[in-house]
């Protein structure tokens, strides 16, 4: 067996097809050999494909003919699949085998969670901040930090990233995703920073509820990300994340409608409607890293 000179990425090995053979009649004493079976098929092929040897006749059998088709993968699989044909009186069937030649770099997931846990705690910050409101120059100074070490995280899965050949699912996907959590830290931290430029003398009961419906959004997306490993049940995280979504949209329209209703001082009307608009957007930048994660699941589960 030697490898395709196929111009594909991927690198294809073919096994050579064996007639079927009449039986010979065997003394009792002699054990007969054995019919090839899809399983003996795919380790002998996934032997030749990395030892990158030709191979001698892979398939012999009495009643059999048997064929094998191996293909490395650019995610570090051997995708085998291994075809027994077999006589009238007796099925035959095809079977699909896939094996790992190429360790998956596993250290993505735990970065994710932590990238996360990170968002997490400063959404925290913030509806801590608004609900007690004192100190408020120092709370905001804690979101700046947390803001700097989801930073350092993203530069750091950025740069394993470069370095990693095989990782657990697409470069274009990871670098969606590390973005998404980085865009609601920066609203967060913008949020915050808006309450101590404006000398916000105490914020509303809507500002509040906008914070707490960020803080349960990023509870959402921290659950999803300390599960994504095996991308599997995590159904509930995003559907709950979009949901949190529409409560806040409603929340907001209401919130500025009475804003514009209540013939409150024009410029308390222009800082309240960006603090509320920023508030907002933070909830949509939620709803994009979930949207990211539904994208990784369905594609990969």
């Amino acid at each position: 067996m030697t490898p395709s000179t196929s111009s594909s990425p991927l690198r294809s090995f073919s096994a050579p097809t064996s007639p079927s053979r009449t039986p010979s009649a065997t003394p009792s004493s002699v054990r007969p050999r054995d019919s090839a079976t899809p399983a003996k098929i795919a380790m002998r092929i996934a032997w030749a494909a990395t030892n990158a040897t030709t191979s001698q006749s892979i398939c012999r059998g009495s009643h059999t003919r048997s064929e094998a088709r191996a293909v490395l993968c650019g995610d570090g699989l051997l995708t085998v699949r291994a075809r027994r044909r077999a006589p009238a009186h007796r099925p035959g069937g095809a079977r699909l085998v896939r094996l790992r030649m190429i360790p998956r770099e596993e250290r993505f997931f735990d970065m994710f969670s932590e990238d996360a846990a990170n968002v997490l705690g400063a959404a925290r910050l913030l509806e801590a901040m608004l609900r007690s409101y004192d100190a408020i120059d120092r709370r905001a100074g804690e979101i700046r930090d947390a803001e700097h070490r989801g930073d350092e995280i993203s530069h750091t899965i950025g740069h394993r990233l470069e370095s990693t050949f095989v990782t657990p699912f697409d470069r274009e996907e990871i670098h969606a995703l590390i973005s998404g959590l980085d865009d609601v830290l920066d609203y967060i931290e913008e949020v915050a920073d808006t309450f101590v430029l404006y000398h916000v003398e105490a914020p509303t009961a809507v500002a509040v509820e906008q914070a707490a419906i960020v803080v349960r959004q990023c509870e959402q997306l921290h659950q999803a990300l300390t599960h994504l490993r095996g991308f599997k049940h995590l159904e509930k995280y995003w559907i709950e994340v979009h949901r949190l979504e529409n409560e806040g949209d409603q929340l907001a329209r209401k919130a500025i409608a009475d804003l514009f209703s209540s013939g409150a001082d024009p410029l308390e009307v222009i800082k309240w409607k960006e603090i509320y608009g920023l508030l907002e957007a933070t909830i949509d930048k939620c709803e994009d890293v979930a949207n990211i994660i539904e994208r990784i699941t369905i594609k990969h589960a």
